[in-house]
């Protein structure tokens, strides 16, 4: 083998290894799809009280620092449960901050994994006087992910 064949092979077997290390692009606008299914589904429930859905990238910054949804409410409203799906494959974290009157309060982030899933973020108790509550996620591993959650409950 020559110098010149040896340092091709040398090439394409380290090009084969750094590719392996990088996460594959996910079809974010198939993702946003399922979440415009996902959602849907919950459009006529009398107890959702909202649903909406974004992209979510890998990012440093904390997690309350991520752009994501806010729902401001007319009435206060008593949320009972918050279900999140995250489609797009790796995993997220996705947190809840809430507002009664004008304190806001947080959810503990939760991990999730992208793949469709249903999860309950636990809230120990329903979050009582709501007027807003804004939904944000940050990706942990993956390209990149599209985030869906219904907010459950009922006005107070």
């Amino acid at each position: 083998m020559s110098c010149r064949s040896s340092l091709i092979s040398s090439s394409i077997v380290l090009m084969l290894a750094l590719s392996a290390c990088v996460p594959a692009e996910p079809d974010l606008q198939a993702a946003q799809e399922e979440a415009n299914a996902f959602t849907s589904a919950f459009e006529t429930d009398q107890d959702a009280l909202a649903t909406g859905s974004f992209s979510a990238g890998p990012s440093v910054p904390p997690l309350e620092d991520q752009p994501g949804l806010l729902f401001e409410f007319a009435e206060t409203v008593r949320i009972d449960e918050i279900r999140v799906a995250c489609f797009g494959g790796g995993t997220a974290v996705f947190g809840a901050v809430s507002r009664s009157v004008s304190t806001w309060v947080g959810t503990e982030g939760v991990t999730v994994t992208c793949d469709g899933e249903v999860r309950l973020v636990p809230l120990g108790a329903p979050l009582e006087d709501v007027n807003a509550i804004e939904l944000n996620g940050r990706i942990e591993s993956g390209g990149g992910a599209v985030i869906a959650s219904v907010i459950m409950g009922a006005v107070e």
